[in-house]
């Protein structure tokens, strides 16, 4: 379909996802991107995160990751050394998403390790009461009352 045609085909379907997918590309100069962008949208996540790869996009690839509910120990260390690219809050719905992919599979020790990486400061109110939810349950699972103490100390009357 032709480039021109692509923009009114996807309003007449009423595809919302279409349409941001043209503007998306009518913006992006990156061939590599562009390409991601639409593996991406077909649903081909494997070819879209080595098209970003190839385009030096690690945001791109997390972002798709944590979108898809795939975001692994591995790619924290990624995280932290692209700390430029991502922003604190960006960053730390990573690593909350990771925590609470690591306590469903009952990796308590992990949770906290990742935990540890959280700069609470730049934390939403939600953000934080998934931060803490998560913190006492890897921490009851592990006996690890002192730390509960510790936090019990710390933290302000209305939590």
């Amino acid at each position: 379909m032709p480039q021109p045609v692509l923009p009114d085909f996807f309003v007449n379907s009423r595809n919302l996802y279409g349409i941001r997918l043209v503007k998306k590309l009518r913006l992006e100069n990156n061939p590599k991107l562009r390409e991601g962008y639409i593996y991406s949208y077909l649903g081909d996540f494997e070819k879209a995160k080595s098209r970003f790869e190839q385009a030096d996009r690690l945001d791109l690839i997390i972002n798709m990751e944590l979108k898809l509910n795939r975001l692994s120990m591995v790619q924290v260390a990624n995280i932290n050394s692209m700390s430029s690219a991502l922003s604190d809050q960006r960053q730390n719905q990573c690593f909350l998403k990771i925590a609470d992919n690591c306590l469903m599979k009952q990796d308590y020790n992990q949770v906290i390790a990742v935990l540890g990486r959280i700069r609470t400061e730049s934390l939403t109110k939600d953000e934080e009461r998934l931060y803490y939810r998560l913190f006492v349950d890897a921490n009851v699972k592990l006996a690890r009352f002192h730390e509960l103490e510790r936090l019990a100390k710390k933290l302000p009357n209305d939590h």
